[in-house]
């Protein structure tokens, strides 16, 4: 059996842990959303910039214009990618720090 020092000092623990972790998650997805803003900003520019000069030039400018698209689509599928693995990622954490709470509230109820 636990005694009420011990099981107050697991909440407490519990408590502060799970803070540290809701905020690491929140950290984390705010950088990869930043990451995503930065890719795709890069890719769009990158992908117009070859397809309009492939669209431009005289001879040769479908294969320019053809990589263009594809850094496009590429960029829309990476940042796509990116996105889903942020708020997947950081929606776990977050559900786990819920757990966390409800099991500490729980606990402190049986102590009552």
């Amino acid at each position: 059996m636990i005694s009420a020092t011990e099981r107050a000092e697991i909440i407490t623990a519990g408590q502060e842990d799970g803070q540290r972790l809701f905020m690491v998650s929140t950290a984390i997805y705010k950088s990869l959303i930043i990451l995503n803003y930065v890719l795709g900003v890069i890719g769009s520019l990158a992908g117009l910039g070859m397809l309009i000069g492939g669209m431009a030039a005289r001879y040769g400018g479908g294969t320019f214009a053809l990589a263009g698209l594809a850094i496009l689509v590429v960029t829309a599928v990476v940042c796509a990618i990116n996105y889903a693995v942020a708020v997947l990622s950081t929606h776990v954490a977050k559900v786990l720090v819920h757990l966390l709470f409800a099991n500490l509230a729980i606990m402190e109820q049986g102590a009552k």
